[in-house]
């Protein structure tokens, strides 16, 4: 995120305030500690010089002073003050009184204690006693003051009682201006030298900073930022052995990890999604799987109860039924034609053999015959069901049948009567659904994939017409044992019958039908691989 305006909050700036900081107070340190130095060397040479002065004074004003031409002292001390450097100068007795001095004004004075002159000698221990002090004057400009004993030496003895140790003191002052004025030039020079000295630091310490700390961070900050934005794959160029390349390369690691993590975590949510989608497929698919089988338990619960209930009933009524029909038949062979009872045995007749050939199916239906299963051409077995329509033309009046026949169709393992039945039933339902006339399409073909759960590969059969059609609401009965659409002509167990050949031969039938347009029937039938 960018600071605009706000430059004194960047690592630059903070950076540059520490480094001037640091700087500007060494260097002042270090000014301050040369400024004390020369000016300590200064006043040591002021002692020095002061003492040689002072000597000189005395050495000056001795021989005037032992002559007690006190005209003259005083004449000297003038003369001495027009000097530059020299200031005020004092001559006191040992009573403190002034008595020579270069301006008239301190002659007479008495110096108390508290005077600086007399603090000098007075003030501190005598260990600590210094001769020498830098004072304000009674202009209060500072000056260096000197305080030399006049000591009575023995020329003095002639004045003086010989006990007597010190006459008095000598009071020299002299002027700090050149002193001053020197240090402020060596000061400024210092300043002056050590202000470019700094500058130029800190233009050196700026270069350095920006190639050494500042340019590598910037890196860091812009490879972060992308990283944040999602480049993952976003590194930094350091090279340098120091603690910014190790953070470069710990970023470096980083971002390797982030950017492993991302792909981890995408990869590892494609296989989710994936299982999901699978996941969905395998339930969807275990769900119909389940409701197929549990259709198939109730249906072979169901064609079980009626074939256990067929089984017994059919005994029951045959044998009553047979002599029924025997005796109708002995009676209609003793009436003629023209008899008015012939025709009601006649009926009788046609619905107790309608009751015979429902008990058969009955029969058939409860104890389905053995099958022998045997590598069939299903081209061959349509051809020949075709061909016992055509031999019944009455079957085909007005309808138009379209064959369809993939050649070289492979092989299925089936028993061809139980197949032959199931083609005639769907053929012959057809043929019946179109009593106006209309097109019967009969077409295989060799079905590469996966069928209504069946195996890879399978031959699917295909009989379509464009009769009446099937109501939507009765496509899930027709398959049910005694459920049909004929009215008095069918039985209701062909359906049942083909759809349990079907189921047996590991196949499947389905049923797709428009009402007003026609139907479909599609079987498909495992194919005989090359291993059987």
């Amino acid at each position: 995120m960018k600071h605009e305006g706000k430059f004194y909050k960047t690592l630059p700036f903070k950076m540059m305030v520490g480094v001037v900081s640091t700087l500007t107070l060494t260097i002042s340190l270090f000014l301050l500690l040369q400024y004390l130095a020369h000016r300590q060397h200064l006043i040591r040479y002021m002692e020095n010089l002061s003492n040689h002065l002072s000597y000189v004074i005395q050495q000056n004003l001795e021989p005037a002073m032992l002559r007690k031409d006190f005209q003259e002292v005083q004449t000297i001390l003038r003369n001495l003050s027009y000097n530059p450097i020299i200031g005020e100068i004092l001559i006191v007795n040992k009573a403190g009184e002034v008595k020579f001095a270069t301006s008239n004004k301190f002659l007479g004075n008495k110096l108390l204690g508290k005077d600086p002159s007399c603090q000098i000698c007075h003030q501190y221990q005598v260990r600590d006693r210094s001769r020498t002090a830098v004072l304000p004057d009674n202009n209060g400009q500072k000056v260096f003051r000197s305080v030399s004993p006049i000591k009575n030496r023995e020329p003095c003895h002639a004045c003086h009682e010989p006990k007597q140790k010190l006459l008095g003191v000598l009071i020299t002052d002299f002027s700090m201006t050149e002193v001053n004025n020197l240090i402020s030039h060596e000061l400024r020079s210092m300043t002056v030298s050590f202000g470019i000295m700094l500058l130029a630091l800190i233009i050196i310490v700026r270069l350095l900073m920006g190639r050494m700390v500042l340019a590598p961070l910037g890196k860091l900050v812009r490879a972060t930022q992308r990283l944040s934005s999602g480049n993952y794959s976003s590194r930094v160029a350091i090279k340098s052995q120091d603690e910014i390349g190790q953070l470069a390369d710990s970023f470096n690691n980083m971002a390797s990890q982030i950017d492993q993590a991302i792909k981890e975590k995408t990869r590892i949510a494609d296989e989710l999604d994936t299982l999901n989608r699978n996941l969905g497929k395998r339930v969807e698919e275990a769900t119909r799987e389940l409701r197929d089988l549990n259709q198939k338990l109730i249906r072979t619960e169901t064609l079980s109860a009626i074939g256990n209930l067929a089984s017994a009933v059919s005994h029951e009524i045959s044998t009553p039924l047979g002599i029924v029909l025997g005796y109708v038949q002995v009676l209609l062979s003793e009436l003629e034609r023209d008899d008015p009872r012939w025709e009601d045995l006649r009926i009788i007749e046609k619905e107790a053999m309608r009751c015979k050939s429902i008990i058969e199916a009955l029969l058939n239906f409860a104890r389905p015959p053995s099958s022998e299963k045997i590598s069939v051409n299903i081209n061959h077995l349509l051809e020949e069901v075709l061909d016992f329509i055509d031999f019944q033309p009455s079957l085909k009046k007005k309808i138009t049948v379209d064959k369809r026949l993939k050649p070289n169709l492979p092989l299925t393992i089936a028993d061809p009567g139980q197949l032959k039945q199931v083609f005639l039933n769907l053929i012959m339902n057809a043929l019946q659904a179109m009593p106006q006339g209309g097109g019967l399409t009969v077409a295989t073909q060799d079905n590469t994939g996966s069928y209504e759960g069946q195996r890879d590969r399978s031959i699917r059969i295909e009989i379509t017409d464009t009769g009446c059609g099937i109501p939507a609401q009765l496509l899930d009965k027709i398959f049910e044992p005694f459920f049909t659409t004929k009215d008095e002509e069918g039985t209701g167990l062909g359906l049942a019958i083909s759809y349990r050949i079907i189921e047996e031969h590991n196949g499947t039938i389905t049923v797709a039908s428009q009402e007003g347009k026609g139907t479909t029937f599609t079987i498909a039938l495992p194919i005989v691989s090359s291993k059987e």
